[in-house]
């Protein structure tokens, strides 16, 4: 889980350099291979060939049988040759001198010269590749006349498996390369926990008898919905591929060896009704930092944006104690529950850890514990409909609070100047909301907060005019809660706080005749409370102490009993990695068969979803975005290039199949409409039909470029 520094931003290293160079050759190989299969498969049938093209525009060079490698086309050579060798023996055509040779008469010409009849060029514009046939020209499909190597002159079966060749190649080389991955080894996260956010699928899993049994950090998912879980990509694949609304079964080992069959539905988060399924859960992470070889971004340096702990964990630093006792902090060790359990036990008071750092010293770092964020940003974390107010976890770089607001600050109100109502206390998403009114009306605010030392202090105004997304716009800072302070932020409607008649505002000293200073404090209690059992709540209000008696719910106790913890560190920490390798080549070709059929099913369940408006377009990506992914996954390793190819193989294997006319898949039905009518439709309708499908395309191009780009920029 490292931010790495944006190459955007920054000019490239020699390292970049090549991880684009072997993207760049590796995304012309995926295209290179669709190509051939409708190459191999024009030559089975007996269909001229003339190019068979990587890339698209003019030729930066070309080669042909009989002519060799030239820069440009081979073409004009060909053509010149042609006409000399007609011109010596007249023994191609008996017509006029300025009529041009037919496709039969040039094609016997080139055989006697020696010449292949195929060009094979790369060209300027990166973005695809094509295979030319004879009477194949999309907007003149009856340029080959009666040429019996025409493919508009054989027959329809033929040219369907013309058609669909590369679309089968791919999905060959996509069960191939993910083959290849799992024997050389792929490296990526195992299917275990490394957190649960709060409210989520996995905070609600229930046994088969109905007990609540949440996924807890450590816990190792062996099945989900039927399918064993070798890492967590295959964990996030299945989970995309549930039907919205379903509960599936999940066989879980708990960290004591204990196997459960548990229950879960995958769920969007609150508030992203066009997002994808999760279950809220978190990768597993390693007790240590960035590896020394990867690029850390400086602004983790900066004291304004980040936590303390956060700038102290550095390049190489491995934690090798917790609070005095030894951890394992080797790769691929399993210490992360460790860390958490001592976070969870820690009653609100700092962690000590002990590192080691690359140049072998040792170093203490005392690290905080934090309540693990909500599943939804809609949501609060809520001890019996009591929210806390509040804080500041990090700011962006581009936040115009930078230099008013530190990590940490937790806010006391915000107003709107010059003398607009004071909101107080505000929770983390009443604060969101009046932010992003604010914004979206221009309109300055200004913020009162309480700092980490105990000192209050109060911003000049601030317009938040951050773009967050297309509907809210804010002051792009990350949001907590004021754990610390037992001070109420918001009370929810009905919830057994309201019903305790408890306010915002108060500040609660002790529950059940227990002094308490902090929210961890009040989770103890309330988790080992009795459901229906009173607990006198003492708090300290704007008129004075007050006692009121607060009677919890079951689902109170439960979901304060299994709140789960992290801390700012979480951000550095290196994220654990397990082989998943097999040296039996029929295990390794079984496993890239289904990693294949799922990513073709993950995109027609995702295509189906943004068609009937439940998954956003936002989810797709284009050229930009496929070639960041892809510098991102060859920065990670060999295997990891290889995967992404692989995946983008399975990818464009369904895309060039969709029924969009220009593309395989429209093609294929322009002929599955010539079988059943008994003729092809006429010149002018194919035409029309390659024309929308063009502006099809390049709306579908222009859309996801754009996307790629917002989303690049952070501003989507």
């Amino acid at each position: 889980m490292i931010l790495l520094a944006d190459v955007m931003h920054s000019l490239p290293s020699a390292a970049d350099l090549g991880r684009y160079v072997l993207l760049a050759a590796g995304l012309g190989f995926v295209v290179f291979f669709h190509e051939l299969g409708h190459f191999l498969a024009a030559k089975y049938c007996r269909v001229r060939v003339d190019q068979f093209a990587v890339g698209f525009g003019n030729a930066i060079f070309s080669w042909r049988k009989g002519i060799g490698f030239r820069k440009g086309s081979t073409w004009p050579e060909a053509e010149a040759r042609l006409e000399e060798y007609d011109k010596q023996h007249n023994k191609l055509s008996d017509q006029p001198a300025d009529q041009p040779l037919t496709s039969q008469q040039s094609e016997r010409g080139l055989e006697a010269l020696g010449i292949g009849e195929t060009e094979y060029r790369l060209n300027w514009i990166p973005l695809g590749g094509y295979v030319k046939m004879l009477g194949q020209d999309d907007m003149a499909t009856e340029a080959a006349g009666d040429d019996p190597r025409s493919y508009q002159n054989r027959p329809i079966r033929s040219r369907m498996l013309i058609v669909s060749a590369g679309v089968l190649m791919n999905v060959l080389l996509a069960a191939i390369g993910f083959m290849i991955v799992f024997l050389m080894g792929f490296h990526t996260p195992p299917a275990e926990v490394g957190g649960v956010l709060a409210g989520s699928p996995a905070s609600f899993a229930m046994t088969d008898n109905g007990t609540l049994a949440p996924l807890q950090v450590g816990d190792h998912i062996l099945q989900l919905d039927g399918k064993t879980q070798q890492d967590f990509g295959k964990l996030a694949l299945t989970v995309a591929l549930v039907h919205e609304g379903e509960s599936i079964p999940m066989v879980v080992r708990r960290r004591d060896g204990q196997v459960q069959t548990l229950h879960v539905t995958p769920m969007r988060t609150a508030g992203d009704s066009a997002g994808l399924l999760s279950l809220g859960i978190l990768p597993p992470l390693d007790l240590r930092g960035p590896d020394v070889t990867e690029q850390v971004d400086p602004a983790f340096s900066n004291p304004d944006l980040f936590p303390a702990e956060v700038r102290d964990l550095h390049p190489g630093d491995v934690i090798t104690a917790i609070n005095g006792q030894a951890v394992d902090s080797s790769p691929q060790a399993d210490d992360q529950w460790m860390l958490n359990r001592a976070v969870a036990d820690s009653d609100g008071k700092p962690v000590t850890l002990t590192v080691k750092s690359a140049d072998g010293s040792t170093h203490s770092l005392s690290v905080w514990p934090h309540f693990s964020g909500p599943f939804s940003a809609d949501d609060d974390l809520s001890f019996a409909g009591m929210t806390p107010r509040a804080r500041v976890d990090e700011l962006m770089s581009d936040s115009p609070a930078v230099g008013q607001l530190h990590p940490g600050d937790a806010f006391v109100s915000i107003a709107e100047p010059p003398d607009g109502p004071a909101l107080e206390n505000p929770s983390a998403k009443t604060l969101r909301d009046a932010v992003n009114n604010a914004g979206q009306r221009g309109q300055p605010i200004v913020l009162t907060v309480l700092d980490s030392s105990g000192a209050t202090h109060t911003t000049k105004p601030i317009v938040p005019d951050v773009k967050l997304s297309d509907d809210r716009r804010g002051l792009s800072i990350l949001l907590g809660c004021d754990e610390q302070n037992t001070v109420v932020g918001t009370v929810a409607p009905d919830s057994s706080a309201a019903k305790a008649g408890i306010q915002s505002g108060w500040r609660i000293t002790s529950v059940a005749g227990q002094p308490v200073s902090n929210w961890f404090q009040v989770r103890s209690i309330l988790s080992a409370a009795t459901p229906g059992e009173p607990l006198k709540i003492e708090a300290m209000t704007p008129s004075g102490p007050t006692t009121v008696s607060l009677s919890p719910g079951r689902d109170d106790i439960d979901a304060a009993k299994y709140m789960t913890f992290t801390t700012d560190l979480s951000s550095m920490l290196h994220e654990r990695e397990e082989v998943r390798k097999t040296r039996n080549p029929i295990i390794a070709a079984r496993w890239g068969a289904a990693e294949t059929r799922d990513f073709i099913l993950q995109f027609y369940v995702t295509l189906r979803r943004m068609i009937g408006g439940s998954v956003s377009y936002k989810q797709a990506m284009g050229p930009v975005g496929i070639v960041r992914f892809g510098a991102m996954s060859a920065a990670r390793g060999a295997d990891w290039l290889v995967w992404f190819l692989s995946m983008i193989s399975a990818n464009l294997a369904v895309a060039n199949f969709l029924p969009i006319p220009v593309m395989d898949g429209g093609l294929f039905v322009l002929l599955i409409l010539e079988g059943v009518q008994g003729r092809p439709l006429s010149l002018k309708t194919q035409q029309v039909i390659q024309m929308v499908g063009l502006a099809i395309i390049l709306s579908i191009f222009l859309l996801v470029t754009y996307q790629d780009i917002t989303r690049t920029l952070g501003h989507g």
